[in-house]
């Protein structure tokens, strides 16, 4: 008979006990890095480390749980499976490379609770045992290497790119010519109302971009402005970071200007 298999209560009672060993004394985890930025379709490597007094304990399995922030596989922070289970096993010198994976388009911050699953199964329980994710409510940035947990902060954000195109590679002195491109990503929030900053280095001094222009996208994230040069210079777009949105940086552009 499998446990669990029979309605209960009946004549019969079939349970399965399963035994495992306590971690060595004193020992401690630690997942870096403690805070990270990635975007929603890459993968974010972690660190974890699990030692002692005595250095560091291979053999450990680690788990974590997204703790209901972005790119959260269930969507939920509730007592139940772990989010990752067995997500890395700690080899000699108690190191193993921890994968969270794409976030499935969801960007913005995520809590990530990492514990050492001295029970080897794959449970989370915040408020229960510790081996369990017991101790996820502890913050980012608690101090490190207390316990078998270790909390960190993962944002999420959507991927840009920037382009820039010039209408004339060569122009007389003070002859007017257009700089324009496209802000792109998987996101129209990202692309549209953008501003963009062009700077441009002057040929004949030190290298140094300086900014002359700003700008602000369009509907579908393009943008042009236009410019007229007194000296050769080399030109470059960005648009910067916001709370859901990465930032992108042009290639550049040289513009001679005929004496």
């Amino acid at each position: 008979t499998t446990p669990g298999d029979t309605p209960e209560p009946d004549g019969t009672d079939v349970a399965t006990q399963r035994w495992f060993g306590n971690l060595p004394a004193g020992a401690k985890l630690d997942c870096n890095p403690e805070t990270a930025t990635s975007t929603t379709a890459a993968t974010r490597a972690y660190d974890c480390n699990v030692s002692n007094s005595t250095g560091g304990i291979s053999g450990i399995k680690i788990d974590a749980e997204n703790l209901g922030g972005a790119g959260d596989p269930d969507n939920s922070a509730a007592t139940g499976e772990a989010d990752y289970n067995d997500g890395c096993t700690t080899a000699d010198g108690g190191s193993c490379s921890f994968s969270i994976g794409p976030s499935g388009g969801d960007a913005g911050p995520a809590n990530i609770c990492f514990w050492a699953d001295e029970d080897v199964d794959n449970s989370y329980d915040n408020g229960g045992r510790e081996n369990d994710g017991g101790k996820c409510s502890e913050p980012v940035g608690a101090a490190e290497r207390d316990n078998e947990t270790d909390v960190v902060l993962l944002t999420r954000k959507f991927a840009r790119t920037i382009s820039l195109k010039t209408g004339k590679t060569t122009v007389a002195r003070g002859e007017s010519f257009t700089l324009k491109g496209k802000v792109g990503s998987s996101s129209a929030a990202c692309e549209s109302g953008q501003r963009v900053t062009l700077r441009r280095d002057v040929a004949g001094g030190a290298a140094s971009f300086v900014v002359f222009k700003t700008t602000t996208t369009g509907a579908l994230g393009g943008y042009k402005v236009t410019a007229k040069p007194l000296k050769t210079a080399s030109y470059r777009a960005s648009v910067g970071k916001s709370p859901t949105c990465s930032a992108a940086t042009s290639g550049t552009k040289k513009v001679t200007v005929r004496n």
